[in-house]
């Protein structure tokens, strides 16, 4: 058995560009200087190989992206004006992973630790994996390889959600600390928005370890100081 057939990979879904956004969403740039698309691949190249799918009218974007990234593997989905469903039926051909996350462009707040946390569960063994923050539902989505016929035949809007609902043993669901599997970039004022959000969570959990950094130093002071009430030893005679 090939080291490929047991990887689990993530299929990276990049065919829609936002008409609501204004511009190509995929390609604004971040405060860290990624473009949004960029932030994506860099979470899960962490995960293992990756399959992106674009739009067939990006060819030329696409080879430039192929030249940065030489590993990445590029499909270009015949153009669909009706949803996700298609790009994603084209994206699932061929696979031949263990299993692979289903990840979408525009959500580049996904944390890398979630994302290897779904990976993991998929190479466990469990074949359909949903993360889940505070009991809502997010991305990525994890499937095994027994699901690929099945996500290869969707179109339209019919995306992975009708192939994780359907009948059979539900889905696993993955208790996650990350507000980011929820968050999808509609507008410019969302990634704005969430881009402070990010800051301030970053401020907020520097300023904590600080704080328990502080605590442990007053402890262990504690511990090397002498008891104010212990009785002091006399010192000896000298002779």
């Amino acid at each position: 058995m090939t080291a490929e057939l047991e990887e689990v990979g993530t299929l990276v879904l990049a065919a829609g560009a936002g008409q609501r956004y204004g511009m190509d969403k995929r390609q604004a740039r971040m405060a860290s200087g990624r473009t949004v698309l960029e932030q994506v691949l860099e979470t899960f190249g962490t995960v293992g190989p990756m399959r992106l799918v674009l739009a067939a009218g990006d060819r030329d974007w696409a080879q430039a992206i192929q030249k940065a990234h030489p590993e990445l593997e590029i499909v270009l989905a015949p153009p669909s004006p009706t949803g996700m469903g298609h790009s994603l039926a084209a994206g699932a051909r061929g696979l031949t992973w263990k299993g692979c996350l289903i990840a979408l462009a525009d959500m580049p707040f996904v944390r890398r630790d979630t994302a290897i946390q779904v990976a993991e569960a998929v190479r466990q063994g469990r074949e359909r994996v949903i993360p889940c923050y505070r009991g809502r539902r997010g991305h990525p989505v994890g499937f095994g390889r027994l699901w690929y016929a099945s996500l290869q035949l969707l179109s339209g809007d019919r995306g992975a959600r009708t192939v994780l609902e359907a009948a059979g043993e539900p889905p696993q669901e993955l208790a996650v600390e990350d507000p980011g599997i929820l968050e999808d970039l509609d507008r410019p004022a969302d990634l704005a928005r969430l881009e402070r959000r990010q800051s301030q969570a970053t401020i907020q959990a520097t300023m904590n370890g600080q704080q328990t950094d502080s605590r442990e130093q007053v402890q262990r002071r504690g511990r090397h100081q002498p008891d104010p009430n212990s009785p002091v030893p006399a010192n000896p005679k000298r002779r």
